[in-house]
Formats: C-alpha cells, structure tokens, sequence
C-alpha cells in the first residue's frame, strides 16, 4: 500500500503478437532485435531458411504453415498483431499470398526489400533475360 487507501498492483498488459517471415540474415538480426523487446512476443517462421534455428530467439516455426492449418488459419487462431515479412527476394509466392491474408485480415504487414545490387566499376556483369540463361551463362564458371 502506498499512501492512505491506495494499492498499486502491477498490472500485466498482454503482449503484441509479432510474426517474423525469416530465413535471411537481415531476418536474423532482426529477430534478436524484436526478441529483446519486452511487450513483444515474438514468433519467426522459417520455410525454405537459410540461417540455423539455433541462432534466433523467440518461437520459432522451423517448417512453416502447413502442419498448422495454413497461414491464414495460424494468423487467426494466434492473434497475430503484426507480420514482418523478411524472406528472401526470391521467394516469390510467399510474400504476395502473406500480404494477402493480412490484408483479408486487417493485419498490418510490412515488407522488407534489399536495396538492389549497383554495377560498380570493376564488377563483370553479365545480363540475361530469365533464370534459366542465368544458368547458361554461369555454367563454366567455379564461383559465382
């Protein structure tokens, strides 16, 4: 009790439900990020990742969506305040079908895009029209 007739209590406020789309680096580093804040709970999925799960913190989701009901149903059954999505550039069908949901779902969702590459002077480029040329033209050489 603190002065005459007044309790104070510590009061729990319930914690934002954040989902993180990883798999990346930039995903990692802001997963410990997002981990670190105390009214934040945070839940990473990591489909197709390329970084270890061992390194995140937080719930971590190491298949994705599909032994959970799909993306839609885990956004609803888990409350889901917020979704970052930080997968790779070339996940292509990941990032339209989770704004999608989101969007159905009035959740905000926020994409995160790396800044593309620049040619700088004494780079060697060599540009094609699809992935598959891309193949093509890298076929001879031992690094990429």
């Amino acid at each position: 009790m603190i002065g005459k007739g007044i309790w104070w209590a510590k009061v729990e406020t319930p914690k934002s439900q954040v989902l993180l789309l990883g798999g990346t680096g930039e995903a990692a580093s802001i997963n410990g990020f997002l981990s670190k804040l105390a009214d934040v709970h945070l839940i990473t999925s990591l489909a197709g990742r390329t970084i270890p799960k061992s390194a995140l913190q937080g719930e971590v989701l190491p298949k994705g969506f599909a032994d959970v009901g799909g993306l839609a149903h885990f956004l609803k059954e888990r409350q889901i305040d917020l979704v970052v999505d930080m997968t790779h550039p070339f996940a292509r069908v990941v990032s339209p079908k989770t704004q999608a949901a989101c969007a159905s779902l009035n959740i905000p969702y926020i994409r995160y895009e790396r800044p593309a590459w620049t040619q700088q002077p004494d780079d060697a480029w060599i540009e094609v029209e699809t992935l598959f040329k891309a193949a093509v033209a890298c076929a001879d050489f031992s690094r990429i």
